[in-house]
């Protein structure tokens, strides 16, 4: 009895199915690497924005505290009061930072849940 498998007929066509499923394969580990990639990318840029605010934030404190003494040392109330609110900008951007991280993270939570 002949078997029906054998042959460059069936060969030819196991042959095809394989480079299929090799191709899909590479385009399905393709795009997960590549969304991997864009979400690694998207964190990263979300920390310089994250330091960035907190460096805007630390040197407004620091450029009021300084306004401050020079202000007391010198008697200059304008001075002493320009280094006061630049201290409390300061303190509103840290604030404002460490209010809208703990928002996006709620968000995101949030989503997770529904996906």
């Amino acid at each position: 009895m002949r078997s029906k498998h054998k042959g460059p007929a069936f060969m030819d066509n196991m042959f095809k199915k394989f480079l299929k499923v090799t191709v899909a394969c590479s385009l399905i580990t393709t795009g997960v690497l590549v969304a991997g990639t864009v979400l690694v990318v998207k964190k990263i840029d979300q920390s310089g924005d994250k330091m960035q605010n907190k460096k805007d934030s630390i040197k407004d404190r620091v450029v009021g505290a300084a306004n401050v003494l020079m202000g007391k040392a010198s008697s200059n109330m304008l001075q002493e009061d320009k280094g006061k609110l630049q201290q409390a900008a300061g303190k509103a951007k840290d604030t404002f930072s460490d209010v809208k991280d703990e928002l996006g993270d709620k968000v995101n939570d949030i989503k997770n849940k529904f996906n």
